[in-house]
């Protein structure tokens, strides 16, 4: 038998379709996803952190990040996070108006952080230098 599973957050419509199996509500894991929907994004539904970053999969999946990339996890700074493009972001320079390039640095708690997971939010960029 099949059914229609809807899961919806905060941040709205997560997923819709059609997804057969004897038990449409369990979480196994405990991450806070269903078993039947972590098979469909391709996550282990028996095991809560799929990637073994030390968060569950459920937290970064709805946060937007990936729960089977262990370098793609909730930052400890809790900046927000839209969902990135599935076909990446395209860098075209430095100019106004321009994509940047994607550059990393490491922040005040110690984290390595790249500019385009920031996708969507404003930021500001210090820049100094000491002569």
């Amino acid at each position: 038998m099949y059914r229609i599973l809807l899961l919806i957050s905060t941040s709205g419509l997560l997923l819709g379709g059609c997804v057969g199996g004897p038990n449409m509500t369990a979480d196994s894991d405990e991450d806070g996803l269903l078993d039947a929907f972590e098979m469909v994004i391709g996550s282990d539904p028996l095991s809560a952190d799929t990637d073994g970053d030390g968060h569950d999969d459920g937290d970064e999946y709805g946060a937007f990040f990936d729960p089977m990339d262990e370098g793609d996890f909730p930052y400890a700074g809790d900046y927000p996070r839209q969902a990135l493009p599935t076909d990446g972001i395209a860098s075209t320079g430095y100019e106004i108006g321009e994509v940047s390039h994607n550059w990393s640095a490491e922040d005040q708690f110690g984290e390595e952080i790249e500019l385009h997971k920031f996708y969507g939010n404003v930021i500001v960029v210090e820049l100094a230098a000491d002569w």
